[in-house]
């Protein structure tokens, strides 16, 4: 029933933030505002490169720095496509409200790597070409716009490192200040006294009184076999049977198979708890009619006990 409900919940979740985003696709301030955005900067980048060209114009002819004035001219010229492709797959998405086919988004996806190779390009350009004597605009654009390039490359790997770096702090802090100091603490001693205790054996002696032991199904002297041991094989083969709804009382199957002295039926589920020894009481019947519920039975121990060792009897939740 709780998945069920956490289900139905999760899905309108979706359907509330589809619809928000179809309502944020339809807006119309939304569009304008990005057609404004991509908008100045195209006419910013437009303005830059006749800037440049202008003024790379009357010193065109220096032949020492030609290869860092093609280098700038191009990385505007790259910009303001980039801001193109950028713009027309925008605009296709918040019209038409589909996917954008592959091959629009395939030219923007070239333009980034022409880009990185070319940033690449202007390593050499800068720092193992040979240069003016003097300082040019071109050199000085050209480390300008190196070095921002470089930076917009370095950001996500800077951040990556320090949160791989810095994620004990981190871990810390989100335990420090995002869980309750009441869930912090330790659990008082008031509590753990108020704890049922038991030996081992009592509790064994308790479960033998609460459930009805049918010994007429069986012949004692045949079927007497020793406690199982609490290991962790019979502990979770214990859970799961527990926590499996049972065979019906009137078509219940025979035991086939034994394991670890626990008897199995037919599709492998544990059957019956042996609890012969010493008594000579066998319980190949038990749990046949009746089965021992969750918060009645937590088995958390992965140890082996003797009947004078102590048990605390946790409170468990039946969910």
């Amino acid at each position: 029933m709780e998945a069920a409900e956490a289900e139905a919940i999760a899905l309108q979740i979706q359907r509330d933030l589809n619809e928000e985003a179809e309502n944020l696709r339809r807006d119309r301030r939304m569009a304008v505002s990005v057609y404004v955005f991509y908008g100045f900067c195209l006419v910013g980048f437009s303005a830059c490169l006749i800037a440049l060209l202008a003024l790379y114009n009357n010193d065109w002819g220096r032949s020492c720095d030609v290869g860092m004035k093609v280098w700038s001219v191009v990385w505007l010229a790259r910009m303001i496509l980039q801001l193109i492709c950028n713009t027309a797959v925008t605009a296709w998405r918040m019209r038409a409200g589909t996917s954008v086919p592959r091959a629009m988004m395939l030219l923007p996806r070239l333009v980034h790597a022409f880009g990185f190779t070319w940033w690449l390009l202007g390593v050499e350009q800068l720092f193992f070409e040979p240069s003016c004597e003097e300082p040019t605009l071109a050199r000085t654009v050209s480390q300008v716009m190196f070095w921002m390039t470089g930076t917009v490359y370095l950001i996500p790997f800077v951040v990556y490192t320090l949160i791989c770096v810095c994620l004990p702090c981190i871990i810390y802090f989100m335990v420090r200040f995002a869980v309750r100091p009441a869930d912090r603490q330790p659990t008082p001693p008031s509590l753990v006294q108020q704890l049922e205790v038991k030996t081992y054996g009592d509790l064994i002696e308790t479960l033998r009184r609460q459930y009805t032991l049918d010994t007429h199904e069986v012949d004692i002297q045949h079927e007497r076999r020793t406690l199982p041991s609490l290991s962790l094989e019979t502990v979770i083969d214990g859970v799961s049977n527990l926590l499996t709804p049972g065979p019906a009382a009137a078509g219940a199957p025979a035991p086939s198979t034994t394991v670890g002295g626990l008897p199995r039926t037919p599709g492998g589920a544990p059957w019956a708890i042996d609890l012969g020894g010493d008594s000579g009481v066998s319980a190949s019947g038990l749990l046949s009619r009746q089965s021992i519920s969750v918060n009645k039975a937590c088995p958390i121990c992965m140890v082996d006990l003797d009947d004078e060792d102590e048990v605390l009897i946790m409170p468990c939740d039946s969910r």
